[in-house]
């Protein structure tokens, strides 16, 4: 007798409907073993960044999702057409440069859009949430850590059309990219922007989804303050959230909260009083609390629920 699977296989064969595949989604794998720490007590807590030790083979390794404050955007990334731009963005999201921690706060700093031009383009990479020392929370932006100026890749066959990701420059240095990039919300390849020929023409190293533009463009909706009074030159075409004057709150920013390959991170510790663990955005916060030794787990699931997972002993010391 047939199962009800199969009954409703046939139900479908016998009229004429396509038989829907069966889900062969493949678990996470570690692809690189989180090394053991040495670490003392009473000291600022290890980060170690989790995006270089677990891959999803389901998700492509050129694709990066951005979680902003008002949607996902999944860019792929053009590897092979523009193998040095396309390993710089990695560089800078797989070592938390755009998601450093706060010099004078417990948390994360997140980068965030500072330049918004509808109908252009929306803008980032450069500036990340840092709150003013003076006066918290408000904020007072940082520089992104540089990796140096990477050579400019522009290609006849990519174009700035809509949809595509690019490099920023500074406007008579065809090789001055380093941490920004901007969304294409238009064709700008030709008149009047003419980004495909200006200063070398600007470098399209990836493509933004569908939905991922469905963000963009809610982003670009985003009212736009001058700030360069407070902020500096960079920041005369900010968009802000739910402001009206004065100093922006972190609320008030277009945020970037995590660069992530479709991956979820979670961790725990056996020894807790002597060495706790926890997870912020893409990476693993280890912090050591009285001598011993504990081990740390770290698990990484995908969007279908499958895990993997590693361990790591963490041995502390007193200061």
């Amino acid at each position: 007798m047939l199962s009800a699977r199969l009954k409703l296989f046939a139900l479908i064969f016998s009229l004429g409907l396509p038989a829907a595949a069966p889900s062969l989604r493949a678990a996470p794998v570690v692809s690189a073993q989180i090394a053991d720490q040495e670490i003392y007590d009473a000291t600022p807590a290890r980060q170690i960044y989790l995006n270089t030790k677990f891959s999803d083979p389901d998700l492509p390794a050129n694709t990066v999702r951005l979680t902003t404050t008002l949607g996902t955007i999944d860019v792929t990334l053009y590897d092979q057409q523009t193998p040095i731009t396309a390993d710089n963005f990695l560089h800078y999201v797989d070592s938390g440069a755009w998601l450093p921690p706060d010099p004078n706060f417990p948390n994360i700093a997140p980068v965030f859009f500072h330049r918004s031009v509808p109908g252009f383009v929306i803008q980032s990479g450069g500036y990340v949430a840092t709150q003013d020392p003076f006066d918290p929370p408000k904020i007072f932006p940082g520089p992104v850590t540089s990796f140096g100026a990477i050579p400019n890749e522009a290609r006849p066959d990519l174009h700035n059309v809509r949809g595509t990701i690019s490099m920023a420059k500074l406007p008579t240095d065809p090789n001055s990219a380093t941490n920004q990039w901007f969304i294409n919300l238009a064709d700008n390849s030709g008149e009047p922007n003419n980004l495909d020929t200006t200063n070398g023409g600007f470098t399209v190293f990836g493509t933004v989804s569908d939905a991922g533009m469905a963000t963009a463009d809610a982003i670009a909706k985003v009212p736009i303050f001058n700030a360069a009074a407070v902020y500096g030159d960079a920041f005369t075409q900010l968009p802000l959230r739910n402001f009206s004057s004065g100093l922006p709150e972190m609320d008030n920013f277009i945020l970037i909260s995590a660069f992530t390959r479709a991956l979820l991170f979670t961790t725990s510790s056996d020894n807790a009083g002597v060495a706790s663990a926890s997870v912020i955005s893409n990476s693993l916060f280890v912090q050591g609390h009285s001598a011993g030794t504990a081990n740390i787990t770290v698990t990484a699931t995908d969007a279908a629920g499958a895990t993997a997972s590693q361990t790591f002993v963490v041995n502390v010391s007193s200061t």
